[in-house]
């Protein structure tokens, strides 16, 4: 399963600003409706924030995917966010965050989802990888990067 099949590069941001949690998470769902495919972006909003108040999606070492399953999108879509600086994310370690990737998934498609998620973040928890996201200067080259590993 290619992950490149879910992000594009106008869903990728790199080198932002984030003031806090809830302002990354929203930045994140507009990059991600820039893939066309969320059908209610208030309804996404809300499935993505509810699933972050049953336990934070900041996994660890500067890392959060914040995700969930929707029908209020098309298909799976996977937006990125690389920080300028990292911000609190009341991560499981309290570190802070200066790597996110979203993902949203249909209902229906809970294996893939899964799927999806765990080659996430099994490319995120490697230390080299993530040093070479880290220092990605274009959407093009985490393009190219994700291709490389999935």
């Amino acid at each position: 399963m290619d992950i490149t099949n879910f992000i594009n590069p106008q869903s990728i941001a790199i080198n932002i600003t984030s003031k806090d949690k809830t302002d990354l998470i929203t930045k994140l769902i507009d990059l991600a409706e820039k893939s066309n495919k969320i059908l209610d972006k208030e309804k996404v909003s809300k499935a993505i924030f509810d699933r972050e108040q049953l336990l934070s999606t900041g996994i660890g070492d500067g890392i959060a995917i914040p995700h969930a399953k929707t029908n209020f999108v098309q298909d799976t879509i996977c937006s990125v966010a690389i920080l300028k600086e990292p911000i609190d994310f009341e991560s499981v370690d309290n570190k802070p965050v200066d790597i996110a990737f979203l993902l949203l998934g249909r209902e229906q498609n809970v294996g893939s989802h899964l799927r999806i998620l765990s080659k996430i973040s099994r490319f995120l928890c490697d230390e080299n990888r993530l040093k070479i996201l880290k220092n990605c200067k274009t959407s093009e080259e985490v393009i190219n990067l994700l291709k490389e590993e999935f």
